[in-house]
């Protein structure tokens, strides 16, 4: 391989590498609703609320199976998106125009106990 082509591949698997490092799935559940970001796809919050959903609670999931796997995902069969970075455990938003969201985490019991607190679960 030329030097050219070694210095490119470098530079796109450094890339690749450094995108992977910064992504980050943040959630913030406060009285009216629900924040969600996925940097680097979603710069700011985006907002949910509590009102436009049926249901909100804490669940199992299998990300392969029911997603194709983790990341920015849309499931199949009705499933609804999906935003999930690693683990099988996640917040399930099911909205009332039917539509449906799935946030991974890492802290389900927090989060299950923060829905009990306000109420929704």
């Amino acid at each position: 391989m030329s030097n050219e082509g070694l210095l490119i591949t470098s530079f796109i698997f450094a890339a690749i590498l450094l995108f992977f490092l910064n992504v980050k799935l943040e959630t913030y559940i406060q009285s009216n609703g629900v924040y969600v970001r996925f940097f680097p796809f979603h710069f700011s919050f985006k907002y949910y609320s509590f009102e436009e959903m049926n249901k909100v609670y804490v669940r199992k999931y299998a990300p392969l199976w029911e997603y194709g796997g983790w990341g920015l995902r849309y499931g199949m069969f009705g499933r609804g998106k999906a935003y999930n970075v690693s683990g099988n455990q996640g917040l399930q938003l099911e909205f009332k125009d039917g539509g449906k969201l799935l946030i991974g985490t890492q802290k389900p019991t927090k989060i299950a106990e923060v829905l009990t607190l306000l109420g929704k679960s």
